[in-house]
């Protein structure tokens, strides 16, 4: 019997698969690769503009000399506001675009603050965005309204491009904060860096609580003196003179940066609309600490949340200005930010953060064409977006 075994195990013939085959799956394989590179770098762009202007931006830094910097341990700090400055241009003037300015200086620091990998901000140098540094203002017949935009904790207001690029195509100046200490990081006047950092921030309540309070103070703060710099831009000299209508001003943010709006329009009646992108504290959308009433300025709120509590909606009742809540439910907090737009993909064609960037771009743009232009679409706030909505709204 073991013979005859032998025997058989001798002469069965052992499978070979064709060589075709193999060819095949090396091809797929490399194909896939090709079709992932492909689309990641078709991904690592700021989404264009839907507006009929080509979009500018400069960096001015501001000195308050009225207020010492309490983040640091350095007596003699006074606190600065870095603007990023989004506005109409002229097609085809400037320096290229770059979607993080200087970032071969800036890159360790925002590695350094946690933020970021060394990967992600490697990659941020092939992100294409559209807005050239220092092109020519386009001329017209009347100043351009401003938006002032206050980034998430943690993050800058770069990483906001895809509203401030819309917003400047439309005809907007956009005036995003890198409130410091608060962003990633960002370059001051003297060449040091202010560099957030997650060990400052309590992590049990009630001190982590009270900590975001003042946080709130200080950038709302921030804001306000930002409108004194932008008001003074307006008349001296620059390329902006002249060109803002700060009769028409509003704020956005994300996060953070959201509810800092909602807290800069309490304390600043120049601010004439408010818009919140995701942002709840203690106060729920409209403030850090439980108990502040919501703006009186027109207020909206984009949302991933389905349920609003009772004591919000109830504020969202109160007297006051008209008030509009959008939910976009399939959305993530992380997704209302460009972050998820560069994440790599295998898929070529829209991808569901360019959705959400897309439907929150459509809300924001005709919250402001209502509100600081007075053209507003017709049936808004019910327009057209990629993704599925709910919209309530409160005392208009």
């Amino acid at each position: 019997m073991n013979g005859d075994k032998n025997v058989y195990r001798a002469t069965k013939k052992r499978r070979r698969w064709p060589k075709w085959l193999g060819l095949a799956a090396g091809v797929a394989v490399v194909a896939v690769l090709a079709l992932f590179l492909v689309s990641t770098f078709a991904h690592l762009r700021v989404p264009k503009p839907t507006g009929p202007f080509a979009v500018g931006k400069i960096r001015e830094t501001w000195l308050d000399t009225s207020r010492s910097e309490w983040m640091t341990t350095a007596t003699g700090d006074q606190r600065e506001v870095i603007a990023l400055i989004w506005y109409p241009a002229v097609e085809g003037t400037g320096q290229k675009p770059s979607y993080v300015g200087d970032l071969g200086t800036l890159g360790p620091q925002l590695v350094a603050s946690t933020k970021l990998s060394k990967a992600e901000v490697w990659g941020l140098r092939f992100v294409r965005d559209n807005a050239r540094w220092e092109a020519d203002v386009a001329p017209a017949d009347k100043p351009y309204p401003v938006v002032v935009l206050s980034p998430g904790n943690g993050g800058n207001a770069e990483f906001y491009a895809s509203y401030a690029e819309d917003l400047a195509s439309h005809g907007y100046v956009v005036v995003g904060l890198d409130h410091p200490y608060d962003v990633a990081a960002v370059a001051l006047s003297d060449g040091s860096f202010a560099v957030f950092d997650p060990n400052q921030w309590p992590a049990e309540n009630p001190a982590r609580q009270q900590f975001f309070v003042r946080r709130m103070k200080e950038r709302a703060t921030d804001v306000s003196f930002a409108l004194d710099c932008l008001a003074r831009m307006n008349i001296t000299s620059g390329p902006l003179k002249g060109k803002l209508d700060l009769e028409r001003t509003g704020i956005m943010g994300h996060s953070m940066g959201g509810i800092t709006g909602a807290a800069a329009c309490r304390q600043d009646a120049r601010l004439k609309a408010c818009l919140n992108i995701d942002g709840s504290l203690g106060g729920g959308p409209f403030s850090a600490r439980p108990g502040d009433v919501r703006p009186q300025q027109p207020f909206m709120y984009i949302t991933k949340d389905q349920v609003l509590p009772a004591t919000y909606a109830a504020r969202f009742e109160a007297p006051g200005g008209d008030s509009f809540r959008i939910v976009v439910a399939d959305a993530t907090h992380i997704e209302f930010a460009d972050g998820p737009l560069f994440v790599p993909s295998l898929d070529p064609f829209a991808r569901h953060a360019d959705r959400v960037i897309a439907t929150t771009r459509a809300y924001t743009l005709a919250f402001f064409d209502r509100y600081l232009k007075g053209t507003a679409e017709p049936g808004f706030p019910r327009i057209q977006v990629p993704l599925k909505t709910q919209v309530q709204v409160f005392g208009s």
